[in-house]
């Protein structure tokens, strides 16, 4: 199994980062890939926490999951 981490700054902190699951975050992660994730409770606390703690993640599993249009 190949894990790399690396130490980077983000938003003027430094951080560690996986950056192979950073690059699949942007294209993988259900929140950034739902048509309603602007006026989603569970994304808003999501995006919180991230702020909160300088992190970042992937939501894998959703009931209320809905593909925005240019997605499908």
């Amino acid at each position: 199994m190949n894990f790399k981490v690396l130490q980077v700054e983000k938003y003027g902190v430094q951080v560690l980062q996986h950056p192979e699951m950073d690059d699949l975050r942007r294209t993988q992660c259900l929140c950034l890939n739902c048509a309603e994730m602007q006026d989603c409770a569970i994304a808003a606390a999501g995006f919180e926490l991230c702020k909160k703690y300088n992190i970042a993640y992937a939501v894998t599993r959703c009931p209320y999951f809905d593909m925005k249009q240019e997605q499908i």
